[in-house]
């Protein structure tokens, strides 16, 4: 289900409304959760919380499923960092949701494809879309790409606090098609570690957040 180092999604209300905040789970033990600071999505600064400050939490569990439950503050603690603790509501209050790793954002990313066999030379170019499951890529038309062919991948990955991660990412060619006179690739990602998926699963998160606000 969840595990230590998951990246959560904290969600509270106040007299100014709905504030949203991202923290990591760093420890578990028993009915406890501990979690470092959460950091405010609007200001990118860290916020302290006083007892009893509920929350509604989601996250991505190790199934790729999103998971949210109800929880609130119960205490600080201090040990090689300062923890802010929270109560588990156990997991039978789990509500487990639709699964993040399909959901596909639209976005140009920076990307480097290198071949595994040696087929084609490495290349630069870019994400048409991403999601924790896989990526479309722009081609260069003198590159050929088979399906089931074996790419590792080089992806930058822009934030809301105007950090970028880099993450490398192992895929395999889904298929290639030609649209509006440009070559692309479909690929999926296989043998993605948890660290990585939870990186690309924020990053989809955020994006799809940016996408809706320019909607309105």
């Amino acid at each position: 289900m969840i595990k230590i180092g998951n990246v959560l999604q904290l969600e509270m209300r106040d007299e100014e409304g709905l504030k949203k905040y991202r923290s990591k789970l760093l420890d578990h033990e028993a009915s406890k959760l501990y979690i470092d600071f959460p950091v405010s999505e609007e200001t990118e600064k860290p916020k302290f919380f006083l007892e009893g400050t509920a929350f509604s939490i989601t996250t991505v569990g190790a199934d790729g499923a999103v998971y949210s439950f109800e929880t609130e503050v119960i205490g600080r603690e201090k040990r090689n960092m300062p923890m802010l603790v929270l109560k588990d509501p156990g997991r039978e209050n789990y509500t487990r949701t639709q699964r993040r790793e399909f959901v596909r954002v639209d976005c140009f990313l920076d990307t480097a494809v290198y071949s595994f066999d040696g087929s084609f030379k490495p290349f630069t170019s870019t994400t048409i879309d991403l999601s924790a499951g896989g990526s479309a890529i722009t081609l260069p038309k003198d590159i050929s790409i088979n399906k089931h062919d074996k790419v590792k991948l080089w992806l930058s990955l822009p934030f809301r606090d105007n950090q970028a991660e880099y993450i490398e990412v192992h895929a395999e060619a889904i298929r290639t098609y030609e649209e509006h006179g440009s070559l692309k690739g479909s690929f999926k990602f296989v043998d993605l570690i948890e660290g990585t998926r939870q990186t690309i699963v924020r990053y989809c998160y955020e994006r799809q957040r940016e996408l809706k606000n320019k909607l309105q």
